[in-house]
């Protein structure tokens, strides 16, 4: 928060110093939080694989049940960005070990955020197809098996959408 305005570029490049500094001094507070402020000037600058890299740090280091789901959102949304299906089919499969996911649950709301604003030029419904097939799910989760065909039926618009429509006579 200094006065003097650096730039992205070069704030990253301060904090990676810093995350190095940090590591090598054994420093977990400094750490946790140049990790975070570098998840978020990556993932401002668009580089997406990067935030996904730190925030995937800071999902590892969190000690609590609280600090994680207060990062799960970000780190889906990064992968979502990024975008990388696998990892994110890999954090929803793992969250749906532990419970059922409605569509209040903060994965949810994440993908659902993802698909209604989109990176330019990417295909969400692609990526949120991508996800979806990945996942398997041995336990019964109902609200799950509901939000899937909630969002297939989306996919099966979005392709009905893009056929030519026929001429009324």
């Amino acid at each position: 928060n200094s006065k003097i305005k650096l730039s992205d570029e070069q704030k990253i490049a301060f904090l990676e110093m810093a995350n190095g500094k940090a590591v090598s001094e054994n420093k977990s507070e400094m750490l946790k939080n140049v990790r975070k402020k570098l998840a978020e000037l990556y993932y401002k600058t668009g580089q997406f694989e990067r935030a996904a890299d730190y925030s995937g740090r800071l999902y590892e280091a969190a000690q609590t049940t609280k600090e994680k789901e207060a990062i799960l959102p970000d780190l889906l949304n990064a992968y979502l960005r990024w975008p990388n299906a696998e990892l994110a089919a890999k954090l929803v499969q793992n969250r749906l070990l532990a419970e059922d996911l409605d569509p209040n649950d903060i994965v949810i709301r994440s993908i659902d955020n993802y698909l209604s604003d989109p990176p330019a030029g990417a295909d969400p419904n692609a990526v949120l197809k991508a996800i979806i097939t990945k996942i398997e799910t041995t336990q019964n989760r109902p609200k799950w098996a509901e939000q899937k065909k909630r969002w297939a039926d989306r996919i099966r618009e979005a392709k009905g959408s893009d056929k030519p429509k026929k001429a009324g006579y």
